[in-house]
């Protein structure tokens, strides 16, 4: 074979067992782990504030109340 084939061919090769390895899910967690990490006290939870929401669902309930029934509206 010639050299420029065999490179083409590694290449195909290497470029396959990269797609076939991006295929790959993460381990999945379940609840037996959950429950088991809960009673030895491995568990931290961390709660973030969400401040990327909107911060006016009153002005928002309203409009769409006003969107679906424009009778309600003044």
């Amino acid at each position: 074979m010639k050299q420029d084939v065999q490179i083409w061919l590694l290449l195909a090769v290497i470029l396959v067992v990269l797609a076939v390895q991006g295929c790959g899910q993460p381990p999945m967690t379940t609840i037996d782990s959950v429950v088991e990490a809960e009673e030895h006290g491995e568990v931290t939870q961390e709660r973030v504030a969400d401040d990327t929401g909107p911060t006016d669902w009153e002005a928002i309930g309203r409009t769409l109340g006003c969107v679906f029934a424009p009778e309600t509206c003044k």
